[in-house]
């Protein structure tokens, strides 16, 4: 038994490492990586900061650091957000794990996140979820009725957001 359980625990190991080394993206984290506010070993000693400041700078994090596959671009904001997304992730998945001493607000977190996990659910209930809006838009007789569906759908939790949406934030302009 000991053996089996060193085994998966290996195995998860390697599963947690890309072809590359690095880390799998794709796991939650228990933890946010610690990154110093000055680290220099990002920095790439080798090149003359007269000649090419930046690789000067950051050399060293961008060789430890190679752009994903899926990414377009990666720095260091790029890999905060990522590593951000990827603690509140393992933070539901813990909240999602039946345990004694689990409160109210982490148990109803955990099981809002497990049912959105849950693909083959999602699948059986199709779009069903959906039909009372689709029912309704199928019933539509003219672009006249389209505000009064779009003002009902807008108040429902359904479509807060489905054409348009309304929010504050900061005067662009200014």
């Amino acid at each position: 038994m000991l053996c089996f359980a060193a085994a998966a625990l290996f195995g998860q190991s390697v599963l947690d490492q890309s072809t590359s080394g690095q880390p799998n993206r794709e796991t939650p984290l228990s933890a946010l990586p610690f990154s110093p506010a000055m680290d220099a070993s990002s920095m790439d000693r080798s090149v003359d900061p007269c000649a090419d400041f930046y690789r000067y700078a950051c050399g060293g994090w961008i060789v430890n650091n190679p752009i994903p596959p899926d990414q377009a671009q990666w720095n260091v904001y790029s890999k905060l957000e990522e590593d951000n997304e990827r603690f509140l992730w393992g933070i539901l998945r813990e909240a999602s794990q039946p345990a004694a001493g689990r409160s109210l607000v982490e148990a109803e977190i955990g099981d809002f996140f497990n049912a959105c996990m849950d693909e083959a659910a999602i699948e059986r209930a199709g779009a069903g979820p959906l039909q009372s809006a689709l029912d309704e838009i199928a019933a539509l007789r003219s672009l006249a009725e389209l505000p009064a569906l779009l003002a009902r759908l807008h108040r429902s939790a359904l479509g807060n957001q489905m054409m348009f949406g309304f929010d504050s934030n900061q005067e662009y302009a200014d």
